[in-house]
C-alpha cells in the first residue's frame, strides 16, 4: 500500500516538473500517459484502504496529495503544457474508486470524492459503445474472445463520466422519458424507439423499470446502487453487434415481463418471486458477451470459447459465466439483502446458502442460479426441439389439436391443463421448465410482433449472419445455415422459421396460458406477419416466373423474327432474280424481232 501510493506520488511530481519544460517532445507526452495509466492503476488498485480517499477537509497524505493535484493544475494557469496533459486526461478512462482492503474496487457517488479531484474533472468515462474486446486484458492468456471478463470490475459510465440514470430517478425523468416509460410492459414494445429517447440505455431503463419491485418481491434491497451497478455491467458488456447487443437484450426483458405478467394473471401455478427474479435476471444476460458469430463458427474455428466449454453451447455457457461473475462484484451485487444498510454492498448469496436475509430458505440461491443458468443454456437454437418437446409433454400440448382454430384452443387448455404432469412436479422442477420456455419465446419474440418491428429485427439479424458467412467463407470454414448471403433468400427463411418454430411455440405458451390478450397480441400478429410473409414469397415466385417466361418469349420471338427475316431475304432475292431473269428474256426477244424485221 505505502509503495503503491509512493509510487503515485512520484509519478505526480515527475508531471509537475516536466510542465514546467517550455516545450514538450513526443517522448515526453507518450512519458505522461504511461505515467496516467499508472496512476489509474493505482486509483483503481484492489489492495487500497477504505481510507486512501478523504475529503478535502480531511487530513492525512491522501487528502494532502488530492489536494495537490488541483493545486498545481491552478497554478500552472494558462500554461499550454498543462492543456495538453488536460486533454489527456480527458481521454482516459480515470476509474475513482472505494474499495476495502484485499477486495475488488466499488465505484462510488460524485458527491464522495475529494473537492480537488472533482474540480479536475471526472474524465470522459466510457465510450458510448461498448469497446472492442481485442483492446481488453485477456483473463486467461491472450486470447481477446475471453478478454471480456476483465472488465467486469469496471462500471460503466456515461461520458461525462456519471451514471445517466439512477435506480430511482428514471421515472421521474422529463417528458420523453416519461414517454419511453409509457412504452415498457406492452407486447409491440419497439426498442430502438426507446432506445433514442434513453441516449442508448435501453438496457439500463427496462432493468430500472423492472428490477425493483422484483428486488423487493423476492426479499432483497429494491433501492441499492447495485441493481445500476449490475445493469451497467451488463449493459457495457455487450458488444456493439448488428443484432445480439444491448438492444436485444432490453426487448427481451420486457417480452419476458410481458409473459411474467400474463403468468400471474391466468397460470395455476404462478411463478414465486424468486423465479421471476431469475427470469428477469436471465433475461438480462441471456446474451452477455456476443461477438456476433454463433456457436457454429466458434466450435468450426476452435475459438477459445468452444475450447473452454467443451464445444457444448459454448456462447450460452460463457453469457451465463459473465452474468454470474458480474454477480460476485461489489458494485453490482445484484442480490443485497433488504434488511442490510444502502452502504452494506457484499454479495448476498453467502446469506442466501446459509438461510439469512429475508430469504430464509437455505437452497435459495441453488434455485435462483439453477433456473437462470437452464433458461439462457436452454437458448441454444441447437437444443431447441428437445426442450420443446419437454416443455408440451408436461404440458399435455398437441402438435396436433382437434381443431385448428385458434378460438378453440382455449377451450381445450381449460379441459387438460388441469392432467398435465408439470402440475405435479417440485416447483423448481416446473420454474425450471416454465422460464426456460418464456425466454425461448421473448428471444425470438420479435417475429410475434408489428411488422416493421419484424422487418428491422430480421434484417439485423441477418446481416450478423452474412458478415459470419463472409469470414467463414475467408477462413476456408464451412458456411453456416442462412449465413450465405449469395444462397439466402430472406422471406423464404422466415417462412420455415414462422412455421416450424415460432407458431408452435407461442401456441405452447398460449395453452399454457390462456389468455385472450396473449392470443390477441401475439398468436392474431404471428398469423397476420405468416400471411404478409407467404404473400411476398408467392410474389416474388410470380416475378421470377415472369421474368423467366420474358425471356423464354423473348428467346422464340427472336427466332421466329430471325426466320421471318431470313424467307423474307430469300423471297425478295428470288423475285429479283425472277424479275431480272424476266427482263433479259424480254430483251432477248426485242433484240431477236428487231434482227430479224431488219433482215
Amino acid at each position: 500500500m505505502t509503495s503503491r501510493f509512493d509510487e503515485s506520488l512520484d509519478d505526480i511530481n515527475c508531471l509537475w516538473e516536466s510542465l514546467k519544460q517550455t516545450e514538450l517532445s513526443q517522448e515526453a507526452i507518450a512519458d505522461f500517459g504511461a505515467i496516467l495509466r499508472r496512476i489509474k492503476a493505482s486509483l483503481t488498485s484492489t489492495n487500497l484502504f477504505r481510507t486512501e480517499f478523504r475529503r478535502a477537509d480531511s487530513s492525512g497524505s491522501h487528502s494532502r496529495t488530492s489536494s495537490r493535484i488541483g493545486w498545481r493544475l491552478g497554478e500552472a494557469g494558462d500554461n499550454p503544457n498543462v492543456r495538453n496533459v488536460q486533454q489527456m486526461c480527458e481521454r482516459l478512462h480515470v476509474q475513482i474508486v472505494r474499495a476495502e482492503r484485499n477486495s475488488p474496487s466499488v465505484s462510488i457517488s460524485e458527491e464522495s470524492l475529494p473537492g480537488s479531484i472533482v474540480s479536475f474533472g471526472p474524465g470522459p468515462g466510457r465510450p458510448s459503445r461498448p469497446r472492442s474486446i481485442s483492446d481488453t486484458s485477456c483473463l486467461l492468456g491472450e486470447q481477446p474472445q475471453l478478454s471480456l471478463v476483465s472488465d467486469i470490475n469496471l462500471p460503466a459510465r456515461s461520458q461525462s463520466g456519471r451514471s445517466i440514470c439512477s435506480d430511482h430517478d428514471f421515472k421521474a425523468m422529463p417528458s420523453t422519458h416519461a414517454t419511453a416509460v409509457a412504452q415498457l410492459g406492452k407486447w409491440n414494445f419497439n426498442v430502438h424507439t426507446f432506445a433514442g429517447l434513453t441516449q442508448g440505455r435501453c438496457l439500463l431503463g427496462t432493468g430500472l423499470h423492472y428490477g425493483p419491485e422484483l428486488l423487493l418481491e423476492a426479499g432483497f434491497d429494491p433501492l441499492s446502487r447495485t441493481l445500476r451497478g449490475f445493469l451497467e455491467t451488463i449493459e457495457s458488456l455487450y458488444q456493439d453487434v448488428p443484432y445480439h447487443n444491448a438492444a436485444h437484450a432490453a426487448d427481451v426483458v420486457n417480452s419476458t415481463m410481458y409473459f411474467l405478467a400474463q403468468d400471474r394473471k391466468v397460470s395455476l401455478t404462478p411463478l414465486e418471486a424468486v423465479p421471476r427474479l431469475a427470469a428477469f435476471m436471465a433475461a438480462i444476460i441471456h446474451d452477455v458477451g456476443h461477438m456476433g458469430r454463433g456457436n457454429r463458427f466458434h466450435v468450426a474455428s476452435h475459438d477459445p470459447i468452444a475450447v473452454m466449454y467443451n464445444d457444448q453451447s459454448p456462447l450460452e455457457s460463457m453469457h451465463c459465466a459473465i452474468g454470474f461473475m458480474v454477480i460476485q462484484q461489489p458494485h453490482s451485487a445484484l442480490l443485497c439483502p433488504r434488511s442490510s444498510g444502502r452502504e452494506d454492498i457484499s454479495l448476498s448469496t453467502s446469506s442466501l446458502r446459509d438461510g439469512g436475509g429475508t430469504h430464509p430458505q437455505s437452497d435459495g440461491f441453488t434455485m435462483l442460479r439453477r433456473i437462470v443458468v437452464e433458461a439462457v443454456l436452454a437458448t441454444d437454437m441447437t437444443r431447441h426441439f428437445e426442450i420443446f418437446s419437454r416443455f408440451k409433454a408436461a404440458i399435455n400440448f398437441s402438435d396436433r389439436p382437434e381443431t385448428t382454430n385458434l378460438d378453440s384452443l382455449l377451450e381445450q387448455a381449460l379441459d387438460r391443463r388441469c392432467d398435465a404432469s408439470l402440475y405435479s412436479e417440485s416447483p423448481v422442477e416446473r420454474a425450471v421448465k416454465v422460464v426456460a420456455v418464456y425466454l425461448k419465446a421473448a428471444d425470438v419474440g420479435h417475429a410475434a410482433k408489428l411488422l416493421d418491428i419484424t422487418k428491422q429485427m430480421t434484417l439485423r439479424i441477418h446481416r450478423e449472419f452474412f458478415v459470419q458467412g463472409d469470414e467463414e467463407r475467408e477462413l476456408g470454414l464451412p458456411i453456416s445455415p442462412l449465413c450465405d448471403r449469395s444462397q439466402v433468400n430472406i422471406a423464404a427463411s422466415q417462412v420455415g422459421f414462422l412455421r416450424h418454430l415460432v407458431i408452435p411455440l407461442y401456441q405452447a405458451v398460449h395453452f399454457y396460458l390462456p389468455s385472450e390478450t396473449l392470443k390477441h397480441d401475439c398468436l392474431d400478429q404471428l398469423e397476420a406477419t405468416g400471411v404478409v410473409v407467404v404473400v411476398v414469397v408467392v410474389v416474388v415466385i410470380v416475378v421470377l416466373v415472369v421474368v423467366v417466361l420474358v425471356v423464354v418469349v423473348g428467346a422464340v420471338v427472336g427466332v421466329v423474327v430471325v426466320i421471318v427475316v431470313v424467307v423474307v431475304f430469300v423471297v425478295v432475292v428470288v423475285i429479283v432474280v425472277v424479275v431480272v431473269v424476266l427482263v433479259v428474256v424480254v430483251l432477248v426477244l426485242v433484240l431477236v424481232v428487231v434482227v430479224g424485221c431488219w433482215c
